[in-house]
């Protein structure tokens, strides 16, 4: 081989993930100098609280989860008289519709059952039991979590400070955090997570939105129906939070905000075991190659290719130590780069021992 030709292929990997790790150090500090400009939404005590929700849960066998989001739902420092809860039995076979009537009978709050199982051609999983609960909700916005989650007593109060600053917006994005167990697993997810939460707001807030999160979601019915629901997508099993923010997007640029406050965090298990955890992740991957945005595809495929390239540099430094230095240097640029904005997040979230 031509010595031209083999310092080409000697160097080409380590310059290319150099060149790569350039681009995401770039892409992170906008985003993180986006984070920092973020305004906190502070619910204030005395302000009027003029907005009304119905609370969508779609709920599969989370008896034992229920009773936890039920109790915090109806300790909202909210007015009663202006939100419901909706909760969606997606053919459960434990007793999660016994505990939804239990609590609705003793709740000065109005909780509604509904049976997805009970309407005919409604289908099944998640994005029916939203679509379904959707159909029978009573007022304009609805304020969407997951069964299995915990939410603060101003969590709606925050939600109605956020609209009342901009009237104009069609969603919410709300911030998610992991309740560690204790465990070198979950907290490690606590980490990935918040960089997650932490880009997706950042993105938003930089008027690329890529992410956000069903855990945390709030939206106008109207708005919903006029991007045709969950029609286009119907077909995955996830994304019923991530596409609807880009149809609402597409619709009418500057209709979503994220809500940066510690009031409206939601928070959640870490994934119980490494397996569950890969299978989410990778449910979650499969979803970028239908997003219709290119700047939220070609993000994807640059951070995929950055850390295919740092995992792939480690052999090709064992293979030609004399580009260790430069594969080293990528790494620790990575990880420098990582830490930065992850300790934004994890700050905000009161996470930062992790």
């Amino acid at each position: 081989m031509q010595p031209m030709a083999l310092m080409l292929s000697t160097w080409g990997l380590p310059l290319g993930l150099l060149a790569l790790t350039a681009w995401y150090g770039a892409v992170m500090y906008r985003r993180g100098q986006a984070w920092k400009r973020l305004a906190e939404t502070v619910p204030q005590p005395d302000s009027p609280q003029t907005t009304t929700f119905s609370i969508l849960i779609a709920a599969r066998d989370e008896a034992p989860r229920l009773p936890a989001l039920l109790a915090d739902l109806a300790a909202q420092a909210y007015p009663a008289a202006s939100f419901e809860i909706i909760i969606v039995d997606d053919d459960s076979t434990d007793g999660t519709a016994a505990v939804v009537q239990a609590f609705a009978a003793e709740s000065t709050v109005s909780v509604r059952l509904l049976q997805l199982a009970q309407q005919p051609g409604a289908g099944r999983g998640k994005k029916a039991a939203i679509a379904f609960a959707l159909a029978n909700a009573r007022h304009e916005w609805v304020a969407c979590t997951d069964a299995d989650c915990r939410v603060g007593p101003q969590w709606l109060a925050t939600f109605d400070a956020r609209i009342a600053q901009n009237p104009t917006l069609d969603m919410l994005s709300g911030p998610v955090a992991l309740q560690p167990d204790g465990t070198a697993l979950a907290r490690l997810q606590v980490v990935e997570f918040a960089g997650l939460v932490g880009v997706g707001a950042a993105s938003l807030a930089l008027g690329m939105p890529n992410m956000c999160n069903g855990a945390n979601l709030a939206y106008r019915r109207t708005a919903w129906h006029e991007v045709g629901g969950f029609t286009q997508n119907q077909h995955l099993a996830s994304g019923d939070d991530e596409f609807l923010l880009h149809a609402l997007w597409a619709r009418r640029a500057g209709s979503a905000a994220f809500v940066k406050a510690k009031t409206a965090i939601v928070r959640t298990s870490a994934a119980p075991s490494l397996r569950a955890f890969l299978r989410q992740r990778v449910r979650w991957a499969s979803k970028w190659r239908h997003y219709r945005q290119p700047g939220v595809q070609q993000l994807a495929l640059g951070v995929f290719a950055l850390n295919l390239g740092l995992l792939v540099g480690v052999g090709w430094g064992l293979k030609w130590p004399v580009t260790t230095p430069a594969v080293a240097l990528a790494w620790a640029a990575k990880l420098l780069i990582d830490g930065w904005f992850l300790r934004l997040i994890l700050r905000f979230q009161g996470d930062e021992r992790h």
